[in-house]
């Protein structure tokens, strides 16, 4: 359970969310074609080509993400996402399994919160690998990229996340609050489908109403 005046261990799993995603989703989504021209001015290939490899890369992705989802959703997830500090496997689809086992409660907020680490890492990023791309060239501006990857990520992943709150001993955050749907004087059982409930005067007339 959580203790008073103590910051809720989720929120933690939210900062971590935020440096993984702000490192490594821009590299795929956002920061690639920056390194369009000085790669294929250098290696003397076709843009298109170039292109072609990225877009290939993606569709890969699309295709592995429900396999993947499965996964680390039934296996160990912190031992999937270090072997596999890349896009597909430690970004999108575990962060946001472990913020909807971390939060009942302001789950909207935190998964906004978590993948905020996109548009931030795109802002800081892009002008640091405009700059590294001016003196250092691509190759040694990939190393750097990666070499801050990995050392950011990497930690993240050993130290600060983790699948559950019961892998710590805790509860989701408002897991102990009664839903508004429940409280009420008055329990009872609509025996009817949502099919159903469009043939009803009393629904009828009160989407009426609310329109």
């Amino acid at each position: 359970m959580r203790e008073r005046n103590k910051i809720f261990y989720g929120w933690w799993i939210v900062v971590g969310s935020v440096l993984v995603t702000a490192t490594i989703v821009p590299s795929v989504m956002a920061l690639t074609n920056m390194f369009l021209i000085p790669v294929t001015r250098d290696m003397g290939i076709n843009r298109g080509t170039f292109s072609i490899g990225n877009a290939i890369l993606q569709a890969i992705g699309i295709f592995l993400a429900p396999l993947m989802t499965k996964k680390l959703a039934s296996e160990n997830l912190k031992r999937i996402q270090m072997i596999s500090i890349a896009y597909l496997g430690a970004t999108m689809i575990p962060i946001s399994i472990m913020i909807t086992n971390w939060f009942d409660k302001k789950r909207g907020l935190a998964m906004s919160l978590g993948l905020s680490g996109v548009g931030i890492g795109g802002f800081i990023l892009s002008p640091l690998i405009t700059n590294w791309l001016e003196n250092y060239g691509w190759r040694k501006t990939y190393l750097i990229f990666a070499v801050i990857m990995l050392a950011v990520s990497l930690p993240v992943s050993i130290f600060i996340f983790r699948k559950s709150p019961e892998d710590k001993g805790l509860k989701a955050y408002g897991a102990n609050e009664v839903p508004k749907s429940e409280i009420g004087p008055n329990d009872f059982d609509l025996a009817i489908s949502t099919k159903e409930t469009f043939t009803k005067l009393f629904f009828n007339t009160s989407i009426r109403n609310d329109i």
